[in-house]
């Protein structure tokens, strides 16, 4: 519907006098910063003033939608959308009496799934039809964790005997999670009662987790990682702690084998992970302090230790020099990947040389390096993207070609590639899960219009082969009648950027069509050819629709180099590419001027309202900032803002504050720019991308722009 801001004026909202004060390398001293708007940073659950501003805010936007006349078939569209099985999370438990799988299995147009326990003869029974009748029995329904339906498994870990499933449970989408345990025996199908858990839930309940779990191979008890408290975001940084938990015993008696490191002099902290290798000998304690994942690590062989916080280790890399992603320990060699001297990654090993431990209470104090042996080099323009053991020989590696994901079995003692799954598939891996003991890894797989696929690549007793489970699809729509094209737009500098295009066969590129443009740009991320029910949704329903993949710097489409091109002090390059991407696609005529949507989430909402405030008016029709973070000097006073360092840069550092201060959002609103219509979604629940992001900016923006020809309007 049209928009008239006298017809719809936007709420009043007052302001304070509240100033912060950061150091300027360009100024060479101090800069005021005014932060108007920083009352909406209180709690929105319980104050007034901010309960008002949402209540507001969200009348006007729910008054001027109203109006929309396509609001039933748009709906009607998003529920098609999601009128698929979802499956997921398969994990093999065998080497036991009867072996089984477990799987979740999301029902069409159901919002949680319900996780399955089925016999391998039942799954083989059963992917024959494509998994149409869910294999096996219910195990545990996740709208039975709590009462109002907002709990979900975040994560899982099965028992190696079988007999125990643990299972990560986020409240009201909370980063700060619970381990609970129940026996595979005791399923949560129905309930009267709603006790964190649920019912039937064991009494072994471990707080203030975030994930790092690992069995101890008789199954008597776990290792995991602990953290602070959040406080819903207002305790800004906390560390974690390795502990042990004996299954039977309250957690408050937990041995503690590694305490949380100091608060850094940046405000960042240390979070630990886990690795018990395949033959339960070696712990590898992994510590990273920032998105960047450069890590420290350090080993420690049990047999013939006490578990405690005086423990031998042997430090394998001290500091946070470059990246470590743990594989296996075989004959005390430790296999890992990492990019040092190896900027897109290589798959190394080194020697855990036991006479060399010591004993220490600190694991700090070990200042000791081992030194890596490469077994799988370093490729040009190839990323190494994750990898994660196999069995106990063997290894699933995921590199990143040109923005497409090739995944390969390395044998590790060899070094040989001995097998390429599902090759030339052009879709994402959204999850991978191998299993307990045997030489099989489970992948599911999705793209712009195809749900999902879901294979095992299994050992059949010669080689690996790729079964298929099952393949997804939306009825109506066949994914063989939707094209896929690459393009390049040329940035600001003069930088070739790469970026897709999705359309069904027979669009006219005539500069009559509206363009989806999707844009992230940050960590190395791909972010591409993946299923979601909001794109396709759109996309299948006008004839018109074209929908775009970008491949800003920043992201990892290109290799590590086109990562670091995007980050820190480059990271207004990410910005222009967007920008840049927008402009061809108006300048080839694949959108009608002022028809290019952009929509990014969490970082990417940061990028897309950047470009916003930088682009010229009617490079962008509509813009999308879904949960975003939108004043980076928020985040950094947020949550796990230190993390964020390596990426973004430190407001508390005179030079990354005078590259900062060029983009972040709200910060950088130009009252004199007619902005294109922006809808704000941020998340009622999240301790890290706090509401208050989408408020203040909002706020500001209104009150600069009270005659903006296009609507300024969030829903929360």
């Amino acid at each position: 519907p049209t928009w008239n801001p006298t017809t719809y004026p936007y709420p009043k909202v007052h302001t304070v006098d509240k100033i912060y004060t950061y150091r300027s390398a360009k100024q060479g001293g101090n800069v005021t910063i005014q932060d108007p708007y920083n009352w909406l940073e209180a709690d929105l659950h319980t104050d007034a003033d901010v309960i008002k501003f949402i209540d507001e805010q969200t009348n006007l936007t729910e008054t001027y939608m109203e109006r929309c006349s396509d609001r039933d078939a748009i709906k009607a569209s998003f529920a098609s959308a999601f009128n698929y099985d979802d499956y997921d999370n398969f994990f093999f438990v065998d080497g036991i009496a009867a072996p089984y799988y477990t799987y979740s299995l999301t029902r069409a147009n159901e919002n949680r799934p319900v996780w399955y326990v089925c016999s391998p003869e039942e799954l083989e029974v059963a992917r024959k039809d494509n998994l149409a009748t869910p294999p096996g029995k219910k195990f545990l329904v996740e709208e039975l964790l709590s009462q109002d339906g907002t709990s979900s498994i975040q994560d899982w870990r099965n028992s190696p005997d079988g007999k125990y499933f643990a299972y990560l449970v986020s409240a009201s989408n909370s980063d700060i999670q619970t381990w609970y345990i129940r026996t595979i025996d005791t399923p949560l199908v129905n309930a009267k009662t709603f006790p964190p858990g649920g019912e039937g839930a064991l009494p072994d309940v471990i707080p203030f987790c975030q994930g790092s779990l690992e069995w101890s191979l008789d199954s008597s008890g776990f290792f995991y990682v602990q953290t602070g408290d959040s406080d819903a975001g207002a305790k800004t940084e906390h560390g974690s702690s390795v502990r042990y938990h004996r299954m039977g015993v309250p957690y408050e008696n937990d041995t503690t084998i590694v305490h949380p490191d100091p608060i850094g002099p940046e405000g960042g902290y240390n979070i630990w992970s886990l690795l018990l290798s395949a033959n339960g000998t070696w712990l590898i304690l992994k510590g990273v302090q920032d998105a960047v994942q450069d890590a420290k690590v350090y080993a420690s062989y049990l047999p013939g230790q006490t578990l405690s916080d005086h423990m031998k280790w042997i430090s394998v890399a001290p500091s946070y020099n470059f990246t470590i992603a743990s594989i296996n320990v075989i004959d005390d060699w430790y296999y890992f990947g990492t990019n040092r001297d190896a900027l897109n990654g290589k798959i190394a090993k080194a020697k855990l040389d036991w006479s060399k431990a010591r004993q220490v209470s600190d694991v700090n104090t070990l200042k000791d390096s081992i030194d890596f042996v490469d077994v799988v080099p370093t490729r040009p323009s190839v990323s190494l993207y994750t990898n994660v053991a196999l069995s106990d020989q063997y290894a699933l590696l995921v590199y990143v070609i040109k923005g497409r994901y090739i995944a390969q079995v390395l044998e590790l003692k060899t070094g040989r590639i001995v097998h390429t799954a599902i090759p030339d598939n052009p879709s994402q891996f959204t999850s991978i899960t191998t299993a307990l003991k045997s030489r099989s890894v489970t992948l599911n797989l999705s793209g712009t219009t195809s749900p999902e696929s879901v294979y095992e690549v299994r050992w059949n007793g010669t080689a690996f082969e790729d079964v298929l489970f099952t393949v997804q699809k939306i009825n109506g729509v066949d994914p063989k009648d939707y094209i896929t094209e690459e393009l390049l737009a040329t940035s600001e500098d003069g930088t070739k950027i790469p970026y897709s295009i999705v359309y069904r066969k027979g669009t006219q590129k005539d500069g009559k069509c509206t363009a989806w443009l999707h844009t992230y740009g940050n960590f190395g991320a791909v972010e591409g050819f993946y299923f979601d029910s909001t794109y396709f949704s759109w996309l299948t329903s006008y004839r018109c629709a074209i929908f775009v993949w970008s491949s800003p710097r920043g992201s990892g489409d290109e290799g590590a180099e086109w990562h670091v091109a995007g980050q820190r002090h480059n990271k207004i390059k990410t910005i222009e590419d967007v920008i840049a991407i927008g402009q061809d696609l108006v300048l080839r005529k694949i959108a009608a001027p002022g028809q290019v949507i952009l929509e990014g989430t969490e970082e990417g909402g940061m990028i897309v309202a950047a470009a916003a405030n930088k682009a010229p008016k009617g490079t962008f029709g509509v813009v999308l900032p879904r949960r975003p973070v939108l004043d980076y000097f928020l985040r950094r006073r947020s949550t796990g803002g230190a993390l964020q360092i390596g990426e973004f840069g430190d407001i508390y550092d005179p030079t990354d504050f005078d590259t900062i201060i060029q983009w972040s959002p709200l910060q950088n609103i130009n009252k004199t720019l007619d902005y294109p219509a922006m809808l704000l979604t941020p998340a009622d629940f999240d301790d890290r991308i706090v509401a208050a992001h989408a408020f203040k900016f909002l706020a500001q923006i209104q009150a600069l722009r009270p005659n903006n020809s296009n609507p300024l309007l969030m829903h929360l």
